[in-house]
């Protein structure tokens, strides 16, 4: 997944869905060493609490994927 992907795209839904934050998940599921998904960059509570989150926990969330995503990047 690139950085890129994090930022959430424009939406033909009502007002209300277009703000709903989606999950960032792309069904590679499975933890790196350090126990983040390597598909989304989620850690295993962040996986499991998504849908208990609130917009602004959600882009705290994709904030710090974004983050971890460069980090791997950086490293490949």
């Amino acid at each position: 997944m690139n950085p890129e992907s994090f930022v959430q795209q424009p939406s033909s839904r009502s007002a209300e869905s277009r703000n709903r934050i989606s999950s960032p998940c792309v069904s590679i599921c499975a933890l790196n060493d350090e126990g983040f998904c390597i598909g989304c960059y989620r850690d295993g509570n962040e996986i499991r609490l998504w849908n208990t989150y609130t917009e602004a926990q959600k882009q705290q969330v994709l904030n710090s994927c974004q983050r971890r995503a460069e980090i791997d990047k950086a490293f490949m």
